[in-house]
């Protein structure tokens, strides 16, 4: 049985978000750092012909950012966990089952 998640990673232009050739971003990186760090929102996202290689981004969205990956790493494991009671069972049983579980609960609605 697989769960799957879907999560955009596309960086969608905003104020916040500013794009910097990354021969530029070279000659501007104490700028660029100061920048980021004095507004906690801005991000610098570095490009190379139009590849985006990399980001410059505050210590509160690198925060933020672990916090995210912790929070995703705990879900996996519960998923995971979770998974290991069924793995005897086939997914059309595991369907069945639910169905079942769900019907019975509208019943009692």
């Amino acid at each position: 049985m697989y769960i799957i998640l879907q999560v955009s990673t596309n960086m969608q232009e905003s104020k916040q978000n500013k794009r910097i050739n990354i021969s530029q971003a070279r000659q501007k990186i104490s700028q660029l750092f100061n920048n980021v760090y004095k507004n906690q929102e801005e991000r610098t996202i570095v490009e190379k012909s139009g590849i985006v290689m990399g980001a410059i981004i505050s210590p509160f969205d690198l925060a933020r950012l672990k916090k995210l990956d912790q929070r995703r790493d705990e879900f996996i494991t519960i998923m995971n966990d979770m998974g290991k009671s069924f793995q005897d069972e086939s997914e059309e049983s595991i369907l069945k089952n639910s169905l079942k579980a769900i019907n019975k609960i509208r019943k009692a609605s």
